[in-house]
């Protein structure tokens, strides 16, 4: 069995695609396994997404050039009829390129000639490679995989980064839709991490209908020994020893529930003096202007931040399988999830074991405030017991998400489908 990853992009340590393949290959280096293999390596070559999917080298006359005659005339008496509206005009004439461009190209890289056939698998993770891969290789005669890491429909995310395309949006779930039909196999973290698209009537139709062809291998990724972690300080980022600290790593934004946050953080550092909240990233949605709420923007130490903090929040209203509710129990931190998506997996291990987890309804704040008081009161009162909570999260990494595990899971999951 031989499966082939197709990271037509760069792996970086971040979250998404690019982090979620960046810790498989890392540790492929010092363990490998002829079962896996990654295209980055075969052509030693990294394409950003960005050159795949850009409109900016692509017009109306390339998208025409592909298709009829007669769509030709249709697509320019539609044009003419839209010469008084130049601004409607130019939207139309961009998301018809943009939705060109990602579900019709060929690529002509040396991604394009390839010899395939000693892959029984080819596992995507964007669902427009598939599409891609569909028009260039039309004759693969093994199994393709695809899994899709946004934490909403892959369409809302587009819009949300592109809004001139939300007049189209019906149109392009229908071919969010067709990406996931053209494979022959979806692969997800959990069950629950299909919850946020199945919100769109269209894909929850589409899953259900290929629900003997969707598996399960839980995310992992790379355990990271003392060694690797760098000696940050709470001196360094102008917290106290004694203080309780909070932490957030992720865009603030409305999925994510950094609003949520917010609301949050203005009831509990009035009434904890001795409270201070942690973040980092960046988003639409502006921070409070506090001196115990800290603004990190973007950084690339997050295991690094996390021994210096105590609580870890994750208010997503919506959420895939999020690497950064992994990370925290790596680095053995408390955290609240609330109960939604992939979090709603964590509720389902024995309880045992998640006595270091805690859970609120996202319309339900006070449920996070009352953890907060408890946790301070228990931090003071007895340390004893809330190194043990800490601990009992580092062993349900150990357990549950290594990437050991993680390979062991994914190569047994293949081998049944063969």
């Amino acid at each position: 069995m031989k499966v082939l990853i197709w990271d037509m992009f760069e792996l970086r340590n971040t979250g998404g695609p690019s982090g979620y393949l960046y810790n498989i290959h890392e540790y492929m280096k010092e363990h490998p396994n002829p079962n896996i293999v990654f295209l980055s390596d075969i052509i030693n070559t990294s394409t950003n997404l960005n050159d795949t999917v850009s409109t900016s080298d692509c017009n109306s006359n390339d998208v025409l050039s592909a298709k009829r005659n007669p769509l030709k005339k249709t697509w320019h008496s539609l044009l003419y009829s839209l010469k008084c509206a130049p601004k409607l005009k130019s939207n139309i004439t961009k998301a018809v390129d943009y939705i060109y461009r990602i579900y019709h190209i060929k690529w002509n890289g040396p991604e394009a000639n390839l010899d395939l056939s000693e892959y029984n698998f080819i596992h995507f993770h964007f669902l427009i490679h598939i599409r891609q891969f569909r028009n260039t290789y039309p004759n693969f005669k093994g199994k393709t995989i695809v899994t899709s890491h946004s934490p909403c429909p892959w369409t809302y995310e587009s819009i949300d980064r592109d809004p001139s395309i939300k007049h189209l949006k019906h149109f392009i779930i229908r071919q969010e839709c067709k990406s996931y039909k053209s494979a022959d196999y979806i692969m997800f973290p959990c069950l629950q991490a299909r919850e946020p698209y199945e919100h769109n009537r269209q894909i929850k139709c589409t899953l259900e209908k290929m629900s003997n062809k969707i598996f399960y291998v839980p995310t992992s990724i790379l355990y990271d020994n003392e060694g690797n972690i760098h000696n940050i300080q709470r001196k360094d980022i102008n917290i106290p020893d004694n203080a309780f600290v909070i932490a957030f790593f992720g865009r603030h934004n409305n999925i994510k529930g950094y609003d949520i946050l917010k609301e949050i953080a203005i009831k509990t550092l009035e009434k904890h003096h001795n409270l201070y909240f942690l973040l980092a990233g960046m988003g639409d949605i502006a921070p409070i202007e506090h001196p115990r709420w800290i603004e990190l923007g973007f950084v690339s130490n997050v295991k690094d931040l996390m021994k210096v903090c105590d609580f870890y929040v994750v208010p997503n209203r919506e959420t895939y399988f999020d690497l950064v509710v992994i990370e925290a129990l790596r680095s053995g931190m408390i955290m609240s999830l609330s109960r939604t998506g992939g979090n709603k997996y964590f509720e389902q291990l024995p309880k045992n074991e998640t006595k270091g987890l805690f859970f609120f309804d996202i319309e339900k704040q006070e449920t996070v405030i009352e953890q907060i008081d408890q946790l301070i009161k228990t931090k003071e009162e007895n340390p004893t017991k809330y190194e043990e909570l800490k601990s009992m999260n580092k062993k349900m990494f150990l357990q549950y998400f290594t990437m050991e595990r993680y390979v062991d899971n994914y190569i047994t999951e293949l081998q049944r489908l063969i």
